[in-house]
């Protein structure tokens, strides 16, 4: 079946050629039908000629290992295939067809002649191809800068989020006593003024500013008669008050799992730093554990 120049025409690598060359390529082209799912070129295989697509849609495809990536949706006007032509290389690509589709076929030998016997409309060809090329690489850069972003968007959300957390625990301990509140303020903002004297990185004194409250949550489970008594606690109320699994069960919280689970070194450095032994366990003991 006849192809005719307004086809050609239609797509950007081949409507820059001269009329003169596209009259020549319109007459040593064809048409080719493909049905849904039959197969155009395999990756590997050798580029012998490119593609303009008439109609239907075709779908560029890449195999890596077991996955499979679709790389590309073409509709009329799209061209493909070029590249393997102009250098003789195998195809980086396969091409599927989606839906039933027609293409118009240029061989590779019929695209060098025409090249070769009008050298404008191979620089016009080269200098399209290369705005293309240009074009799919800014694309790329920018799609990849977006996606950087988000992730920088959705951490910081995420961060936003467990702080809001660690807040909410402050002001639950503020609300169950007073004095707590007042003193977990006080121990945040002591924490880090500490560790910027010592010389922790500003990330890591923020993350004792944020962590520090965390160090008095216990009393959270502590019974409002136990943590207000103006007099000595007997023993039962002060094992009550020392004892974590108390604590839980006074809040009514599960039983703490045996598992688990993994964390960042900062993350475990922080947790045994605001939630190890309390200064008052061991200073009524005499002083540190282990400590002479």
């Amino acid at each position: 079946m006849a192809v005719d120049q307004a086809d050609l025409r239609r797509s950007e690598v081949l409507g820059c050629l001269p009329p003169a060359a596209l009259d020549t390529l319109a007459e040593r082209a064809r048409r080719r039908r493909y049905a849904a799912g039959e197969t155009v070129f395999e990756e590997g295989a050798p580029g012998d000629a490119m593609h303009l697509v008439r109609s239907g849609v075709l779908e560029v495809r890449r195999a890596e290992g077991v996955e499979r990536y679709v790389l590309a949706r073409l509709g009329p006007g799209h061209a493909f295939g070029e590249l393997a032509v102009l250098d003789r290389t195998p195809r980086t690509a396969t091409v599927v067809a989606v839906e039933a589709s027609e293409t118009v076929e240029i061989g590779a030998e019929d695209l060098d002649a025409v090249l070769a016997a009008h050298p404008e409309a191979a620089r016009r060809m080269l200098g399209v191809l290369a705005r293309l090329l240009i074009d799919e690489k800014e694309l790329v850069i920018r799609d990849n800068w977006m996606l950087e972003r988000r992730v920088r968007e959705r951490t910081q959300d995420l961060r936003h989020s467990q702080l809001e957390i660690v807040h909410r625990l402050g002001q639950v301990a503020e609300l169950h006593d007073p004095e707590t509140g007042r003193h977990i303020t006080r121990m945040s903002r002591v924490c880090a003024h500490l560790g910027k004297v010592i010389g922790l990185p500003p990330a890591e004194c923020e993350t004792l500013l944020h962590a520090a409250p965390m160090h008095d949550i216990g009393k959270v489970g502590v019974p409002d008669s136990i943590l207000h008594k103006p007099g000595p606690l007997d023993d039962e109320e002060r094992d009550r008050r020392s004892s974590p699994a108390a604590a839980r069960r006074s809040c009514g919280w599960p039983r703490r799992s045996r598992s688990r689970t993994t964390s960042t070194g900062t993350a475990r450095a922080t947790r045994a730093g605001c939630a190890g032994p309390r200064s008052r366990s061991w200073a009524a003991s005499g002083g540190r554990p282990g400590v002479a």
